[in-house]
């Protein structure tokens, strides 16, 4: 008899495969480069976020003005979206840079020294004019850009990422600061009670924001829809790539003409496509993202590199969780931007 293909639409399963090019190029190539080469990709990722926040605030603030040149319509009106289509996928990208941002901005804070037998606060006012002052200056700059951003994007996960991501580099960071503390158990308090201060701040914010359409844009159906097909293909699988073609038969009646191409959950679309194969790869993922956390985690001092290792980290592990309401990772620029976090 002849052979059966392992996808329904073995077209889209070769374009998912081509896709997945780019990232693995960026992965590998991110993994032979050295430290110095890292940060400058990472300074490049960072800049990139920074200009598409700045974007994104003058398409908010054209929409409030009533200019339609810049402003935003559909389903993410009034919102900022940067260049994607979606303003889920542009919080997606500032909540994982964010945390990057601000591993360079501890690791700067105070490196720098002077000359012995200076004073403490005259060493410290040479800091803020010295090369590492101005790249501190510039890397609270932009994390307050990516701060912004991500507000005005409106998205009820991306806000809610950036909380935790400012909680968990605060707790990470505050007493590494300058890599070995520089500004003693002081510099430690004032940075917890700042990046505490900042995610409360912003926790009104999502509730002004967001709380109204926590029940309105199905995705609770989309994902009981979803678990039902994957309950009748599981453990084989339709096929990466496939969603499009294989959500249709447990489509909700309610989404009337609506058609989902994505199933608003990475992981439930993975499963659904790939089946036990799928399940296996994200667990694998997991075992490996935990195993360098013991590798990158040490109680002496910091180098850079250390910083940015645990800064791309908890950048890893914002976007994932993003995954579990919305398909970042089918956008190309984000599998990218991961591929090089990962590496």
């Amino acid at each position: 008899p002849a052979l059966k293909p392992l996808s329904i639409t073995p077209q889209l399963t070769r374009a998912a495969g081509l896709a997945l090019l780019v990232p693995l190029a960026v992965f590998l190539g991110s993994r032979a480069l050295g430290a110095r080469g890292l940060l400058l990709l990472a300074q490049l990722l960072l800049v990139i976020a920074v200009l598409e926040a700045i974007l994104g605030l003058v398409q908010y603030g054209t929409a409030q003005s009533g200019d339609m040149i810049l402003a935003v319509s559909g389903r993410s009106g009034n919102s900022a979206v940067g260049t994607y289509a979606n303003r889920n996928h542009l919080a997606g990208l500032l909540a994982m840079t964010l945390p990057v941002t601000l591993a360079l901005l501890y690791d700067s804070l105070g490196r720098e020294r002077s000359a012995s037998g200076s004073g403490h606060w005259r060493r410290r006012a040479a800091f803020l004019g010295s090369a590492r002052g101005n790249a501190a200056l510039l890397y609270a700059a932009a994390a307050l850009i990516l701060l912004v951003g991500v507000v005005f994007t409106r998205s009820r996960m991306g806000i809610s990422m950036v909380i935790l991501g400012v909680l968990l580099t605060t707790l990470l960071f505050a007493r590494r600061i300058g890599g070995s503390n520089t500004f003693g158990v002081t510099g430690s308090v004032i940075a917890i009670a700042l990046g505490f201060g900042i995610a409360i701040g912003l926790a009104p914010v999502l509730e002004g924001f967001s709380v109204a359409g926590l029940t309105e844009d199905g995705r609770v159906e989309l994902f009981s829809a979803a678990l039902l097909r994957i309950g009748q293909l599981f453990p084989v699988g339709t096929g990466p790539g496939t969603f499009p073609s294989a959500f249709p038969p447990v489509q909700p009646v309610g989404f009337g003409a609506l058609f989902p191409n994505h199933a608003h959950n990475d992981y439930l679309e993975w499963i659904m496509d790939a089946g036990i194969v799928a399940v296996v790869l994200i667990v694998l993922a997991l075992i490996l993202y935990l195993r360098q956390w013991t590798r990158v985690y040490s109680r002496n001092e910091w180098t850079r590199s250390r910083f940015l290792q645990a800064g791309a980290g908890i950048g890893l592990l914002l976007i994932a969780l993003h995954e579990l309401v919305d398909y970042n990772l089918a956008i190309p620029a984000n599998q990218a931007y991961l591929a090089l976090l990962a590496g």
